[in-house]
């Protein structure tokens, strides 16, 4: 007889999956807007107390004087001669650039040392420069462009013998030096710096004429 085989019906049971439902970290709760807006006022309240000079220099009976105020009456009174003076020195060190003309720190100490003990006895060099409104930082930059300058000129300073005698002739009296030698070293400086003048002159006409500068300024005023 034929065998039937059994076979074992399996039914399928549907599963139901839970919905997932992300977690909240019930440790570290959302920081309160009111908190975070508290909190921007006070940075920004102080960055406005620490920069507030670029607004308002000054305060006169509740009024403000503003940043803008003061740069207009400045321009208009210093404006001018203060963006000449910028002019030059940048044609200046340029000009040095080029030539590979170079002052060290070292031979603005020198210089300065020098003009100390000249000063020796009458004022110091700190006084000197109070009377007239400068910081040591300004004069130092004064003393670097005026070695700009001696150095760019001295390749075309020549001082004969005959120079260094007439000076010594007509200028005897009133020379600092007593002895020959001395007198002679300060003839020859003072005949340099006299010279040194005269020939930058026309180095620094050569470098005005041949720059190109837009004053944009004048061109501000003129519309």
């Amino acid at each position: 007889m034929p065998v039937k085989k059994a076979v074992n019906k399996v039914k399928k049971v549907a599963v139901e999956t839970a919905p997932i439902v992300p977690e909240t970290d019930l440790s570290s709760p959302k920081p309160n807007k009111l908190i975070i807006i508290v909190l921007a006022l006070v940075v920004l309240g102080l960055l406005a107390w620490k920069f507030k000079t670029l607004f308002v220099v000054a305060i006169v009976n509740g009024r403000p004087v503003t940043r803008y105020e003061l740069e207009q009456k400045l321009m208009g009174r210093y404006g001018k001669q203060t963006l000449d003076e910028i002019v030059s020195e940048r044609l200046v060190t340029e000009k040095a650039q080029g030539d590979k003309v170079v002052v060290s720190a070292t031979e603005i100490d020198l210089k300065i040392a020098d003009l100390t003990k000249m000063l020796a006895g009458r004022t110091s060099l700190e006084e000197a420069l109070a009377q007239q409104g400068l910081t040591m930082e300004e004069f130092r930059r004064q003393v670097y462009l005026q070695a700009l300058v001696e150095k760019l000129a001295e390749p075309q300073i020549k001082i004969e013998d005959k120079e260094v005698a007439d000076y010594l002739e007509q200028n005897r009296s009133f020379m600092t030096a007593t002895e020959e030698g001395a007198l002679k070293e300060e003839a020859i400086a003072a005949l340099k710096r006299q010279k040194t003048t005269e020939v930058f002159s026309k180095i620094f006409a050569d470098l005005k004429a041949n720059a190109k500068v837009i004053n944009l300024l004048t061109l501000q005023t003129a519309f």
